[in-house]
């Protein structure tokens, strides 16, 4: 499926020299496949839930985000705090390339599966996902402690910015914004449209050696990301404009999201 060619080629690139609208199209295919297979009746019931477990991954947006020199220079990050962030980033893209190759190992990619074990197979890779969702978890805090309570705020809201298509996904923000079922509806019409592009953008990389995927896909990310922008302004024009002014009041004074984006496209970040 087209998931599975997005989470392997996030696996090569991500870490921490992944671009945003990488993580977020992940996201998206993730919570549309799901959608795909509920019924019809469980869709509109069930996907506030999983679109908001889905976007716990903005935490790891926000530690991408604390790459950019924009977003550090807004911050009023020391040398020392800008240090230590560089530190964790190593550490991040040690972390994913030891996940990468475990996986390999554990669950190749063309292994033979009975029907009787596919159950126990399912199992030890949750439980396998599991593990490193905790190890990932604690990572993030360590990461997030680097910053006062203020920089941790004013984090929040650039994250806003630049991930409006999970953020309205949150169900605090559903509510913040007072959104109907029918805002929703909208809402996720426009993000599935913008996975469909970011999918088959993605899809033109599978079965290249690693190597060429790391090559291409910062030209494929700063396609993406003006693509993501011009979406961005889609989801917003959703809202009414009493939604719009609070919005904007969550997000604090305006930074540049573009040059921001495309400060984290890899290869434009130095470690």
């Amino acid at each position: 499926m087209q998931t599975t060619v997005v989470r392997k080629l996030c696996l090569v690139v991500f870490g921490v020299v992944a671009s945003l609208a990488y993580q977020e199209a992940l996201t998206a295919a993730q919570q549309h496949e799901e959608r795909q297979e509920a019924s019809p009746s469980a869709q509109r019931k069930e996907v506030s839930k999983v679109r908001a477990a889905k976007v716990e991954d903005d935490i790891i947006l926000a530690r991408l985000l604390l790459l950019s020199e924009a977003v550090q220079k807004d911050l009023g990050l020391t040398k020392e705090q800008i240090g230590k962030l560089k530190d964790f980033a190593k550490v991040s893209e040690e972390q994913s390339r030891e996940r990468q190759a475990e996986m390999k190992k554990k669950f190749p990619q063309f292994q033979s599966i009975s029907a009787e074990d596919i159950e126990t197979w399912k199992r030890t890779y949750q439980a396998w996902e599991d593990d490193w969702e905790i190890k990932g978890k604690k990572f993030r805090a360590e990461v997030l402690a680097t910053l006062t309570a203020s920089q941790n705020d004013r984090l929040r809201q650039i994250q806003l910015q630049t991930s409006i298509s999970s953020a309205l996904a949150r169900p605090e923000m559903i509510k913040a914004l007072g959104l109907t079922e029918e805002q929703c509806e909208k809402i996720r019409t426009v993000t599935d449209q913008w996975m469909n592009i970011a999918q088959e953008e993605l899809s033109n990389l599978n079965g290249l050696p690693e190597k060429e995927v790391r090559q291409e896909i910062a030209v494929v990310m700063k396609k993406e990301n003006k693509i993501k922008m011009e979406y961005a302004k889609r989801l917003q024009d959703v809202l009414t404009p009493d939604q719009r002014a609070k919005l904007e009041k969550l997000q604090g004074s305006k930074v540049d999201v573009p040059r921001i984006l495309d400060e984290l496209i890899p290869g434009n970040i130095e470690i």
